[in-house]
């Protein structure tokens, strides 16, 4: 059906428009049907142009070029940088639900048992109330850290690249938008690999190792991707790439380091 005016921004429209010329939307509207959703899917994910496996092919090699072409007026050829970044959360969120990554428990109840023969009973339930946060923490941070990392951590890791290159001619907001570029592939990194390995070795020491190797790669793949972004050659460019990966990685766990440990010590008490 083609109607006279525009479904969705109520241009007048002429009978040879196959578009409208103000918002873009095709003039001919039929009903919705079920194949219908299932191409608009198909379309979304395979499109050539903003399809997120296109997105994913070009951040796996040139993630700096895309991120950099992006900023500097290339809208229609690549997938939104939030759309993306919000997938990728999405895709996190399912991945916790369905492998639920190792959790490191702890020995609470050895210690409990221990505690209990404490004779001073104010400093038995102190430090039973330590014992409580601390495993609250570690249940929380074992499902929830690497969704927290990817959405506090994000802005903070930005900072860290924007305070680096400030006399660069991007402004903060452009290197987030890169960032989430970055780190929505990163995290795509731990979905595919860290969580589900995780789930079927389920050991502490595996835990930490496929840890450890997932910030290795961050900070690899991150340096590679703000040398493209930076669009500078040389190994000095190179350096002011690498250095902020490293140090971001370094600072962001001991700020979560820190946090946790004043919690598990203080409650939060007098704060709130």
């Amino acid at each position: 059906m083609h109607s006279t005016n525009c479904a969705n921004c109520d241009r007048l429209l002429t009978p040879d428009q196959n578009f409208c010329e103000k918002c873009g939307q095709q003039t001919a509207i039929h009903r919705i049907s079920f194949g219908h959703v299932i191409h608009e899917g198909v379309h979304f994910l395979t499109h050539a142009d903003k399809g997120i496996f296109y997105l994913l092919k070009q951040l796996a090699v040139h993630p700096g070029h895309v991120a950099r072409e992006y900023i500097e007026g290339k809208r229609k050829k690549y997938m939104p940088p939030v759309n993306f970044f919000l997938i990728m959360v999405g895709l996190f969120v399912l991945s916790n639900s369905i492998f639920k990554t190792f959790e490191r428990s702890g020995n609470f109840a050895e210690v409990r048992a221990m505690l209990a023969k404490e004779q001073n009973t104010i400093k038995r339930e102190r430090r039973l109330a330590k014992i409580e946060r601390a495993e609250q923490a570690t249940k929380f941070m074992g499902k929830n850290s690497n969704l927290v990392s990817l959405l506090v951590a994000t802005p903070f890791v930005t900072l860290i690249f924007f305070l680096f290159n400030s006399r660069r001619k991007y402004n903060y907001t452009e290197h987030l938008v890169a960032n989430f570029y970055f780190a929505g592939f990163s995290a795509l990194f731990f979905i595919l690999l860290v969580a589900p390995l995780s789930h079927f070795i389920n050991s502490s020491q595996f835990y930490f190792s496929a840890i450890s190797c997932f910030l290795l790669f961050e900070i690899f793949y991150r340096s590679i991707a703000y040398y493209q972004f930076i669009n500078k050659k040389g190994t000095k460019h190179y350096l002011f790439a690498l250095l902020p990966s490293v140090i971001s990685v370094v600072l962001w766990s001991v700020l979560s380091y820190t946090i946790i440990e004043f919690y598990i010590a203080t409650g939060f008490k007098n704060l709130f």
